[in-house]
């Protein structure tokens, strides 16, 4: 990647992270609110997009899968720039072809838990106007303690002395993941 564009991404990624929102009062989803988990899975430059959709006490509704191509090359930093524009072209075919809304996007990756305070779940987040949530397998941020190995257990992730997200082990004994708001969503 040249330092050109390096420096346009990075000015892209602050520039959208300026528009994140992050309401102070927590989310209120109703019971029949719809729940978008979102993931994405490569092989070499082909983008597989998947997205369950749940209602918020748990029913599953639908799936929809995607194969399309990635459209940009894995740039360390700039992943929400690589997995977000095929995320969104499946949300705008389940827009086209259904009624189903998201009240909530679940994103397997993450939300300001990022160097920069833009992860793939804030990008869709601010490109959709929706609620969205980063669930990451890997941090990108240092955080201090000893996690406990019992489900439920959590520390905070911080960026420059703010808490930006949770480490949290959702089951015992299980490597944990990193929760944080992406938009719409403190």
């Amino acid at each position: 990647m040249s330092d050109d564009s390096d420096a346009l991404l990075r000015a892209e990624q602050r520039w959208l992270a300026r528009r994140v929102v992050l309401p102070e009062t927590p989310l209120d989803l109703p019971p029949d609110a719809l729940i978008f988990g979102i993931d994405i899975q490569y092989v070499e430059e082909e983008a597989f997009c998947a997205v369950a959709v749940y209602q918020y006490r748990g029913t599953s509704l639908e799936q929809f899968v995607l194969h399309t191509s990635a459209g940009m090359p894995y740039q360390s930093g700039y992943f929400c720039f690589r997995e977000g524009p095929p995320i969104l072209r499946l949300l705008d075919k389940i827009a086209e072809r259904t009624t189903l809304q998201p009240d909530l996007l679940l994103v397997d990756g993450h939300g300001i838990a990022h160097p920069r305070r833009l992860g793939v779940a804030s990008w869709l987040g601010v490109k959709t106007g929706r609620p969205s949530l980063g669930i990451a397998k890997r941090p990108l941020l240092h955080y201090e303690g000893e996690l406990a190995l019992e489900r439920g257990a959590t520390l905070p992730l911080t960026l420059q002395g703010e808490i930006v997200g949770t480490v949290l082990r959702t089951q015992t004994g299980i490597q944990p993941v990193y929760v944080s708001p992406g938009h719409l969503i403190g």
